[in-house]
């Protein structure tokens, strides 16, 4: 199943990761693909909030644009930036080739809207989904609900199975 998720900004990154919890709750690892926290301040969150580490294998857009080489983690692989496509895709399909994936999550489409055109947002969606049906796993797209207003929300909701809004 392909799931959008639109999130209010408050507590954003905190109801993504109950949404895991919840939702994601077997033996499967998730890959979590993330345009906005880095790999220590998400890992934090997710141990804070009970999310076991070891069931999440994690690609960061975002360490790299502030430390040239961050350390190496078991569980991460670190991208140069959130616009590095070609890295990225290596990235998740070498996650993706490796392990057993249950869920692949994207954090979020409205980061990526801030570097790309809303025809490329939809196609790197419409990706997104194509790696997620042919590893036969499911995929969660988070969404700001400060942005549901715009017409990328309609195509976005075309792709998907189920739109979900979560309430303040």
């Amino acid at each position: 199943m392909n799931i959008l998720v639109v999130i209010p900004f408050e507590n954003f990154i905190y109801k993504i990761i109950d949404i895991l919890k919840e939702v994601y709750s077997g033996e499967e690892k998730i890959c979590y693909v993330t345009l906005n926290k880095p790999y220590k301040a998400l890992t934090s969150i997710m141990q804070e909030r009970g999310f076991p580490l070891d069931r999440v294998i994690i690609i960061d857009a975002i360490t790299k644009t502030v430390i040239k080489q961050p350390a190496v983690t078991r569980n991460c692989i670190f991208i140069s930036s959130p616009i590095a496509y070609p890295e990225l895709a290596t990235a998740i399909e070498s996650v993706m080739t490796t392990q057993k994936i249950g869920a692949i999550i994207f954090d979020s489409i409205s980061t990526l809207m801030i570097f790309e055109s809303e025809q490329n947002t939809v196609n790197y969606a419409r990706q997104i989904i194509d790696w997620a049906a042919m590893y036969k796993c499911e995929s969660l797209m988070a969404f700001l609900k400060e942005d549901s207003n715009k017409d990328i929300m309609q195509h976005l909701s075309a792709l998907v199975d189920k739109v979900i809004s979560l309430e303040e």
